[in-house]
């Protein structure tokens, strides 16, 4: 039987704990933090594409690629306002991304949204498999509004 694609170990280190923050909400942050590295064992050399089967990217694949982030969520005003913050960064490619997505509940079928996403570190480099360096060009600032029914 041939195998589908290539050989990979990932390893994932994680941990998260609802904090309470009292200058930032009455209620409790959840803080996360994680490390994960991917091992490509038989990656043949001068690869290109993605850095594991599934995974979209154009950039270089590296036998050892190391990602990691940090986010906090929050629940402000009683939870009618709901905040999430991540930084991510790919620390072979020194690129990243800081993001935030904002929900506030105006009233039970009413919520409003206020999304951004800028993109840091070294840009235009090709070499990253997540497609961070390129997507500066794309750095984002959303406004929404939802109806539920």
């Amino acid at each position: 039987m041939a195998r589908s694609g290539p050989r990979l170990t990932r390893w994932i280190v994680a941990g998260d704990r609802p904090t309470y923050i009292p200058w930032l909400s009455k209620q409790h942050t959840f803080l996360t933090a994680q490390y994960t590295a991917t091992w490509l064992p038989d990656r043949p050399a001068n690869a290109s594409g993605s850095p594991a089967p599934g995974l979209p990217g154009t950039g270089k694949t590296r036998e050892l690629s190391n990602l990691a982030f940090l986010s906090a969520i929050n629940w402000l005003m009683n939870g009618q306002l709901t905040a999430g913050n991540v930084f991510l960064w790919d620390i072979d490619n020194n690129v990243g991304e800081l993001s935030t997505t904002n929900v506030y509940r105006y009233s039970r079928n009413m919520l409003f949204g206020l999304n951004a996403h800028w993109f840091i570190g070294r840009s235009g480099r090709y070499t990253d498999p997540y497609l961070l360096s390129r997507e500066q060009r794309f750095n984002e600032l959303e406004f929404t509004l939802t109806y539920e029914i």
